[in-house]
C-alpha cells in the first residue's frame, strides 16, 4: 500500500543548499509561504533519507554550471529567485 505524504522543506538565503529527502523523493513545487521560499515533496516517509542540492539564481545573474542543473521553478517576494537542482555527480 502506497503510504506517501508531502513534506516541505525551508530554503535559507545561500546560493547554493543541499537538504536531506527520503530517496526518491518527487519535488512537486517551490513556493513562497510567509515570504520564505519553500520545497514541498511527496516523500516515502520510511525511506532512508538521500541530500539533494540546489541553486538559487536571481534575476539577472550568471548561472553556475548551467550543464549540470535542472530547472525547479521560480518564486518571489521583493525579488524573484529561480532555483535549480544539480545533477547527482
Amino acid at each position: 500500500m502506497n503510504r506517501n505524504t508531502i513534506w516541505k522543506y525551508a530554503l535559507g538565503p545561500a546560493d547554493v543548499q543541499t537538504i536531506d529527502v527520503p530517496a526518491f523523493a518527487k519535488l512537486l513545487t517551490v513556493a513562497q509561504q510567509d515570504g520564505v521560499p519553500m520545497l514541498w515533496f511527496e516523500v516515502d516517509p520510511e525511506a532512508v533519507t538521500t541530500p539533494r542540492t540546489f541553486v538559487i539564481v536571481g534575476t539577472g545573474h550568471e548561472i553556475p554550471e548551467p550543464k549540470r542543473l535542472t530547472y525547479v521553478g521560480s518564486t518571489h517576494s521583493t525579488f524573484v529567485w529561480h532555483l535549480y537542482e544539480q545533477d547527482a555527480v
